[in-house]
């Protein structure tokens, strides 16, 4: 295997915490940190801290990176773009083009992007933690459930993938005691379940699950 240099540190790309739904959002965060301390996050999620960045990453990919988190897409779009053209494969510059995607709303095509980084590189762990954020936007819980053990697999001591998964967890069974509650033969502990895990903290920044 190579020896690749840690993913940029952004990115909270999405809502800090995996959103399932618009209207149920939880606490995962799409992240390229790789070590450090936990980043900063703003009120819609987006990490712009660049605490704990290993000196090893291209310091233009982490000026790239707060491009996206404050939002000047252009600019860092032309920086990738620029980029890849002199280095196709370079893991940093891909994972910020998935990152760009994500920001703007082009889900399917970061997930494109981020597989095709797993497929290069499936050393990696941050990828498939962005995979479940996109997958779960999608609704595809399967997919996203598998992502983030995949995740854990590469990197044991990726606390973030841990949390998103915790949070993934809770929200199934949120559903699933709300779906007790309205229907017979369950007990009368059902509706203080769903009860009990709507009371949770959401992340930074974002409103209560509901």
């Amino acid at each position: 295997m190579p020896n690749l240099p840690p993913l940029p540190v952004v990115a909270g790309l999405l809502v800090t915490a995996i959103s399932l739904m618009a209207s149920a959002p939880t606490a995962a965060q799409i992240t390229s940190r790789t070590s450090g301390p936990a980043s900063q996050t703003t009120a819609g999620g987006l990490i712009t801290s660049a605490e704990g960045l290993s000196p090893k990453v291209n310091p233009e990919v982490n000026e790239t990176a707060l491009l996206i988190s404050a939002g000047q897409t252009e600019k860092a779009r032309a920086t990738i773009a620029r980029r890849l053209q002199e280095r196709p494969r370079d893991p940093q510059w891909r994972f910020l083009r998935g990152v760009l995607a994500a920001q703007e709303g082009q889900t399917e095509a970061a997930i494109v992007e981020f597989e095709s980084l797993t497929q290069a590189f499936p050393e990696l762990a941050e990828p498939y933690n962005n995979l479940a954020v996109l997958h779960l936007r999608q609704g595809r819980t399967r997919e996203a459930r598998e992502a983030l053990e995949r995740a854990i697999l590469n990197r044991p001591d990726y606390g973030l993938a841990y949390e998103n998964l915790g949070d993934l967890y809770s929200r199934l069974a949120r559903e699933a005691y709300t779906d007790a509650a309205r229907r017979k033969g369950s007990t009368a502990y059902a509706p203080a379940k769903r009860d009990h895990l709507r009371a949770m903290p959401a992340g930074p920044g974002q409103p209560a699950s509901r």
